[in-house]
């Protein structure tokens, strides 16, 4: 496998930041957590991270994560969107249009 191959294929499977945050701002709705509830739960100084998640600018830590998962009673990969999965990008623009 070339170089070039590889770095084609890493880009396919990255994050889709935007529509991971939609999702989690729309999860965390839908389970009726304010980003200050999530604050105290994650145990974080300030909700300026979070926030970050939600627009889309950064990802939550494996840790983080975790957390998120377990009170939100789903799996860790329900929480990411991943540009190499359209039918999930598609599931996750859904999702997120209903909150509407």
């Amino acid at each position: 496998m070339k170089k070039t191959d590889l770095k084609d294929n890493r880009k396919e499977r990255s994050v889709d930041l935007h529509m991971t945050g939609r999702l989690l701002r729309t999860r965390l709705d839908r389970a009726g957590l304010s980003v200050k509830q999530v604050q105290k739960v994650l145990g974080l100084e300030c909700p300026q991270s979070i926030y970050r998640w939600l627009s889309g600018q950064a990802l939550p830590s494996v840790e983080n994560l975790y957390v998120l998962h377990r009170i939100l009673s789903c799996s860790m990969e329900d929480l990411i969107v991943t540009r190499d999965r359209p039918q999930q990008i598609r599931c996750a623009a859904y999702f997120t249009a209903l909150k509407k």
